[in-house]
Order: structure tokens, then C-alpha cells, then sequence
């Protein structure tokens, strides 16, 4: 009976600490198959520290994304008696600290406001996390998570260092226009041409997928990058479709269009960020 009783206690001591290890795999799961791009460069390649995903929830080290982002190099500090990192810009602030569940923000005036995080920063493998879709928010900076490379992708980073040009980058100031005098010849405008006419943004690039698209289609912008010199936008089309189980409506990537950002081609196509291929479907 004793005999029974302790194989029994061992079972299910074997059985709880599996049940626990599986867990704290499902809580810390840390991804070294995952890329980081700000405005098409790839941040974290040569970086020793690479991102890593929490909670479904992707952290990146503090330095690389920092220096990649522009920022002013007083722009950051840390406070290692605390386990810190506190961002500034202008007159806001923000600081993120180690195992916390929220980021203070601190604006011009002194007021304060907690922004809840999803994941907590975090110490990894000796370097400082910071929970990124968190940061870009804070910050105005667009985000954007590509599940089929992998990818998160940030495009924009209106936040970046704005500090007065210097004497020497200061703009010269247009001189007043006058009428021409008699003895002068007034100099007609030249209208702009197509070659110097300037290149599509992202939205007009979406329109001229649009256009193409049956009903039912909808276009969106994935993200910028260049390829052999050129430089194109990705657009995704997508189509709303019905689940033939539950009934219920949903979301389905179709296809990709590759929109030269002269506006000059346009195909079915799609481009890989990690990898730097391009596969036509069609052009």
C-alpha cells in the first residue's frame, strides 16, 4: 500500500512539474526567427542581442532600434540602480522600467499618465527589452506586424531628433519678389514636366491598385522597400469571404501588387524583406 501510495505521489509530482514547465514555455518564449525593419533596413542583423517574443508580444534591445530611429544622443537614459530606460523628445518623456507592467509618460506641463503594457520590459540575456508596438505608439511611429516573414515592420518616426539646425544647416531665407524693372527681361515659369514631376506616396499607390480590383477587394499598404536600385511600395489585396462552417465572415489575403513609386509599373507580385526576393506573379 505505502509501496502504491509513493508511486502514485512520484506520477503526480512528474505530471505537475511538466504541466509547470509547459507553462512558463508558454509565458517566455523567446524567437531568434524574427526580424525588425526601420524604413526598409534590416535593424537587428549584425546586432549580438536579437528580438525575442513574450506573450505574443515582441520586445526588441533598447540600443539598436534607439541609434536606427535617429534619435538625439542625450535623447535616452538609464538608470541602472532602477533597471530604467527613460526616452525623451522635445519636452515629453517617457520611461520604461524592468518587470513593469506600465510606462510613465511625462509631458511639458509636469503632468503624468501610466500607459498599461501588454508585456513588461525586460532584461534579456544581459540587454535592456522594450515591448515595441508599446514604443511606436507612445511615440506616433507607425508599426506594422507581417505574420508570413515574420517582420515587424516601422515606417515612419515623426519623434526623431528635432533639434534647430544649425547655423551652417540653417535655411537661407528667399529674397522678396519684385516686379521686373524696364531694363530687366522677366523669366517665365518653366511647367514641370513628367520626369521631374514627384514620386506616388503610399496612398495614391493604394488607389491605383484600387482601381484595378473587382468588388469585393479591398487594397491596403504593406510597406515600402528597394530592389535592385529601384524603389517600390508593396500593396496587399485582401477579400472579405464566408466560413462554410460557422456562417461567419472573415478576412483572407488574395494577392500582393509591387507599385513602382514613379508610378512607372505595377504587377502582381511579392517581396520577401527577410530574405530580399522578389517573386513576380505576373509583370
Amino acid at each position: 500500500m505505502k509501496k502504491a501510495l509513493s508511486t502514485l505521489l512520484a506520477v503526480s509530482l512528474s505530471v505537475f512539474m511538466l504541466l509547470s514547465f509547459a507553462s512558463a514555455v508558454e509565458i517566455n518564449s523567446y524567437s531568434e526567427d524574427l526580424s525588425v525593419y526601420y524604413n526598409g533596413e534590416d535593424v537587428y542583423a549584425n546586432s549580438e542581442n536579437k528580438p525575442c517574443i513574450i506573450n505574443d508580444r515582441t520586445l526588441v534591445p533598447l540600443r539598436p532600434i534607439f541609434e536606427a530611429m535617429g534619435w538625439a544622443e542625450d535623447g535616452i537614459a538609464y538608470d541602472d540602480s532602477i533597471k530604467s530606460a527613460t526616452f525623451q523628445s522635445d519636452d515629453t518623456s517617457c520611461t520604461f522600467t524592468n518587470d513593469s507592467s506600465t510606462a510613465l509618460i511625462t509631458y511639458a506641463d509636469g503632468t503624468t499618465e501610466e500607459y498599461t503594457l501588454d508585456v513588461p520590459a525586460t532584461i534579456h540575456n544581459g540587454s535592456f527589452h522594450i515591448p515595441i508596438r508599446a514604443f511606436c505608439e507612445i511615440w506616433g511611429t507607425d508599426i506594422e506586424w507581417i505574420h508570413e516573414t515574420r517582420s515587424v515592420i516601422i515606417t515612419s518616426n515623426p519623434k526623431a531628433d528635432t533639434s534647430e539646425p544649425t547655423e551652417e544647416e540653417a535655411p537661407v531665407e528667399a529674397p522678396e519678389e519684385t516686379e521686373p524693372q524696364e531694363d530687366e527681361v522677366a523669366v517665365p515659369e518653366i511647367p514641370e514636366t513628367e520626369e521631374s514631376s514627384t514620386a506616388l506616396t503610399d496612398e495614391e499607390a493604394v488607389s491605383l491598385v484600387a482601381e484595378t480590383l473587382a468588388d469585393g477587394m479591398v487594397a491596403s499598404f504593406e510597406y515600402f522597400f528597394e530592389y535592385e536600385g529601384e524603389s517600390y511600395y508593396q500593396i496587399e489585396v485582401s477579400t472579405v469571404l464566408v466560413d462554410q462552417v460557422t456562417g461567419e465572415p472573415y478576412t483572407s489575403r488574395a494577392t500582393s501588387y509591387i507599385v513602382k513609386t514613379d508610378g512607372s509599373e505595377m504587377f502582381e507580385g511579392y517581396y520577401d524583406l527577410e530574405s530580399g526576393t522578389l517573386a513576380n506573379y505576373e509583370k
